[in-house]
C-alpha cells in the first residue's frame, strides 16, 4: 500500500471517530483510488461508515461486493476474517442474529486453528457483541473476557474488547458494581468533545452509573451523548440513547420527565428519515409518551423493535 493510500485510510479511521459523515467523503476518493487487495480494504472501510450511519443496506453492498473480490483474486485469511467480522456485525445491526453468530463464530473458529491470538482476541469480541444482542450477557461476558487475554493495553483492539465487557456486565444481574467501574476506567481515552467516540464513550458511562444506581450523573452522561448523537446526525445511536435516559427517569417514578424526551427527537427523526424500521420505533416511543403511557417495558420492548448496540466507533473491531 502506497504512503498517500495508507494516510487516507488512517484518515478515514480519525475522521469515523470524530464524525461519520466527513468520513464517508474521504471513503469515497479511496474508494475510487484503490486497486486490487487494497480495493478490498477500502470497501471495507467504506462500508464501516455506512454502518455507522445506519445505511445497512450500503454496508451489505459493499461487502458483498468485498467478498467477490477476496474470492476471484485469491483468499488472504486476513480479508477472510476481516469479511467474517464485517458481515457478524452487520448481521447484528441488522437482527438477523442466526447469520451474526455464524459469521462469529466460523472467524472464531479459524482462529483457533492458525493459533492467532491477537486475531482470536478481535474475533472473540465480535461474537460476545453477538451474544449481547441476542440477549446472552453471560456468554458475552465469558468471551470478552477470553478476548482481553490476548490483547495488551497498547493495542487499539483492547478498547472495543473492554467496551464490550462493559455492556455485558451492565446487563449481568449477578455483576459487581465495582468491576463495571474498573473496566469503565480501562475503556477511558482523551476523545475529542463531541466526538462520535466521545459520545460512545458517554454513553456506556451512563449504562454504568444507571446500572450502579447513579441516577443523576447517568442522566447527564445520556444527555450529553444524545445532544451529540443528534448533532452529528448519527440517528440510530440518538434514539438508543434517548431510550435509555428514558429508562433513567423511569427508575426514577418521573414519567413526566421521560414523557418530555418526545418533544426532544425531531432531529432524531430526520436523521433517520430513509430508515423506515427505526423511525417507526420512534413514532412508538412518542404516540406513548403522548398517551402517558411510558413504562420501562414498553420502552426496553422499544429498543428491542430497534434492535441495535453501540458496535461501531470504540466498539468497533478493526483488523
Amino acid at each position: 500500500m502506497d504512503n498517500n493510500l495508507a494516510t487516507l485510510f488512517s484518515r478515514i479511521e480519525i475522521l469515523r471517530q470524530k464524525n461519520p459523515t466527513d468520513a464517508q467523503k474521504v471513503a469515497e476518493v479511496v474508494l475510487r483510488q484503490a486497486e486490487g487487495s487494497n480495493r478490498v480494504q477500502a470497501l471495507f472501510a467504506w462500508g464501516r461508515v455506512q454502518r455507522a450511519l445506519g445505511r445497512l443496506d450500503d454496508a451489505e453492498t459493499a461487502y458483498y461486493v468485498a467478498a467477490e473480490l477476496v474470492r476471484t483474486s485469491g483468499i488472504r485469511i486476513g480479508d477472510l476474517l476481516d469479511w467474517l467480522g464485517q458481515m457478524a456485525l452487520l448481521r447484528l445491526d441488522q437482527q438477523r442474529f442466526d447469520g451474526a453468530r455464524r459469521y462469529a463464530e466460523r472467524a472464531v473458529g479459524i482462529c483457533r486453528k492458525i493459533a492467532e491470538p491477537r486475531r482470536l482476541s478481535l474475533a472473540l469480541t465480535g461474537l460476545a457483541l453477538v451474544c449481547m444482542g441476542e440477549g446472552k450477557p453471560a456468554e458475552a461476558t465469558a468471551y470478552s473476557r477470553e478476548a482481553l487475554e490476548g490483547l495488551s493495553p497498547s493495542d487499539r483492539c483492547y478498547r472495543p474488547a473492554v467496551s464490550a465487557l462493559i455492556m455485558a456486565l451492565c446487563e449481568s444481574q449477578d455483576a459487581q458494581v465495582e468491576e463495571i467501574f474498573y473496566w469503565l476506567d480501562k475503556a477511558r481515552a482523551a476523545d475529542p468533545p463531541g466526538s462520535f467516540n466521545e459520545s460512545k464513550f458517554r454513553w456506556l458511562e451512563g449504562l454504568a452509573h444507571r446500572r450502579a444506581g447513579h441516577y443523576h450523573t447517568a442522566e447527564a452522561c445520556l444527555r450529553s451523548a444524545f445532544a451529540s448523537f443528534s448533532a452529528l446526525g448519527v440517528g440510530t445511536d440518538a434514539a438508543l440513547c434517548c431510550f435509555d435516559l428514558a429508562l433513567v427517569y423511569l427508575d426514577q417514578g418521573c414519567a413526566e420527565k421521560a414523557n418530555r424526551l418526545a418533544g426532544e427527537l425531531f432531529p432524531v427523526f430526520h436523521a433517520l428519515r430513509f430508515n423506515r424500521e427505526e423511525a417507526s420505533a420512534l413514532l412508538v416511543f412518542r404516540r406513548a409518551a403522548e398517551h402517558n403511557a411510558l413504562s420501562a417495558e414498553v420502552v426496553h420492548g422499544i429498543k428491542a423493535k430497534l434492535g441495535r448496540i453501540p458496535t461501531t466507533a470504540i466498539l468497533h473491531l478493526e483488523g
